[in-house]
């Protein structure tokens, strides 16, 4: 769950700095930079955004799954942290 909110931020941040494609990485690093530390995790997650975002120039049929991804995003409610399934009577 965290790496989810850590990737809603960067992805919230990337869209605010609306960056040309050309300058995609280096948003990404100036994401890193103004979330400050601990930054492992969110330089973890801006790698991971950087190889999608590769995926997607090179291979135009990775944008049906971005797009679909995103929208099973939006769909799933929040889980709770006592939410680990069916629970037994």
């Amino acid at each position: 769950m965290i790496g989810e909110a850590i990737k809603r931020r960067v992805l919230n941040r990337l869209v605010v700095l609306d960056p040309e494609p050309e300058a995609m990485e280096s948003a990404l690093l100036t994401i890193v930079e103004d979330l400050g530390e601990p930054s492992g995790s969110t330089r973890a997650v801006c790698t991971a955004i950087a190889q999608e975002w590769e995926m997607a120039r090179l291979s135009p049929g990775f944008w049906p799954f971005l797009i679909g991804q995103a929208m099973r995003a939006d769909e799933r409610p929040p889980r709770s942290r006592g939410n680990r399934g069916p629970s037994s009577p």
